[in-house]
């Protein structure tokens, strides 16, 4: 009976097995032609979406994306295509795209082309890839909806205009192996409130961060070497400059006056002491080069020159000068600046001075030539030059003859003295 009672347990099994096999085999062949289908429609939907890029091979055997006709807000920029690695993208490839609100750039690309984001209203974020090394000209210029940039640390080089007209970004912290921000590259990003520069940073270009007027605060990095003419103006609200370094290393820094009142009005403060002071010397200061004295004008990048205690007979008032690493516009001669001085026989006024005032040459009685290379002269105050050599020559541009006898035109010298072109 037991015996019986095995082989029957022994024949279900049996029959159970025979039942089970097909089933799972069917259950198997199903799963993997359900993985089938949707590994094929994966691919089929990375080519749908490769359909909208326009590319080209190069000699290089790798692809360049020449433009995308999609509608994705999130855009993905694929890293190869026909199995061939993507390494650059043309000029101006994915400009206007009204809809896209986040963009990843391959790891392959290096360099981002002219204008190739450009107005792209609605972008918010932009994921680099580590190995970009430039952002050329234009290339986010007006994409007035970009808040943050998370810039690689690859990147050596941002061009002109670069991010002009981003009015949403709000705080910015350059990579440290960044040697150069461009002319022009934040101008008008007027939501911009910090900036900080990290080590490696060699030169700030012209304009770069002209009229961010919400500018309030900067940190320069020791490698500073060069702040160029306007990279600041109109930043109105620029009231604070931290210096990793010490107050003899800022003056090893060439700083161009020119446009930046902002910054030199500000306050700095050294890293290497703490100490903070202001940037230069405010208006009405008086400040020495060499044997000259100047006066610093309401336009704290402009100096007026005050007096000098050079004996030379041959005098020349240059139209710039360099304090302390600050390269200053010499706009004037003040009243009285030379009066009474009887070395002084020729005199040569460079190219920027726009006025000299009243009673400057005065009494300078062996003053008998006078050399105005400005061409930007407007005013010439009252006996400027009464009591000078009666043979005296005053030579002025060819160009501005007629109109500088007007403004010349009884400033106290004889009725000898003659305005001549050079």
């Amino acid at each position: 009976m037991k015996f019986k009672f095995v082989s029957v347990l022994l024949a279900l099994c049996t029959v159970a097995g025979s039942m089970t096999m097909p089933a799972l085999t069917e259950n198997v062949q199903a799963a993997q032609t359900e993985n089938s289908v949707q590994t094929e429609e994966n691919a089929s939907a990375k080519e749908d979406a490769l359909e909208d890029y326009e590319y080209k091979m190069l000699e290089d055997n790798t692809v360049e994306i020449t433009g995308y006709k999609g509608t994705d807000t999130v855009l993905v920029i694929p890293d190869s295509i026909e199995q061939k690695p993507v390494t650059a993208i043309a000029d101006g490839a994915f400009s206007e795209l009204e809809n896209v609100e986040s963009i990843t750039i391959p790891k392959g690309v290096t360099s981002l082309p002219d204008y190739v984001f450009a107005y792209c209203d609605s972008l918010e974020q932009v994921i680099f890839p580590e190995g970009l090394k430039t952002i050329g000209e234009s290339v986010f210029t007006g994409c007035k909806s970009l808040k943050s940039l998370t810039l690689p640390d690859s990147l050596r080089d941002i061009d002109f205009s670069a991010f002009s007209g981003c009015t949403a970004l709000s705080d910015i912290t350059f990579p440290k192996n960044l040697e150069y921000v461009g002319q022009d590259a934040f101008l008008r990003c007027t939501s911009l409130r910090n900036v900080v520069f990290s080590e490696g940073l060699h030169r700030i270009g012209e304009g770069a961060f002209k009229n961010c007027s919400k500018l309030e605060k900067i940190e320069l990095p020791l490698s500073i070497k060069e702040i160029a003419a306007n990279a600041f103006t109109g930043c109105d609200n620029l009231k604070t400059v931290n210096y990793a370094g010490s107050k003899s290393d800022r003056k090893k820094m060439r700083l161009i006056g020119e446009g930046n009142a902002p910054l030199l009005q500000s306050a700095i403060t050294y890293g290497s002491t703490g100490k903070t002071e202001r940037f230069a010397p405010k208006k009405g200061a008086q400040i020495k080069a060499g044997s000259n004295t100047y006066q610093v004008k309401t336009d704290v990048s402009e100096l007026a020159f005050v007096k000098t205690t050079n004996k030379a007979a041959n005098i020349t008032v240059q139209d710039y000068v360099t304090i302390d690493g600050i390269y200053y516009t010499v706009a004037s001669v003040t009243k009285n600046a030379f009066q009474n001085n009887k070395k002084i026989t020729k005199v040569t006024i460079q190219g920027d001075i726009k006025s000299i005032g009243k009673s400057a040459f005065r009494g300078c009685s062996k003053l008998n030539k006078i050399v105005i290379r400005s061409y930007r002269l407007e005013s010439v105050g009252a006996n400027a030059f009464k009591g000078i050599s009666s043979t005296a020559q005053i030579k002025v541009p060819d160009l501005q003859l007629k109109e500088y006898k007007k403004i010349l035109k009884n400033k106290g010298q004889g009725s000898r003295v003659k305005i001549v072109a050079y």
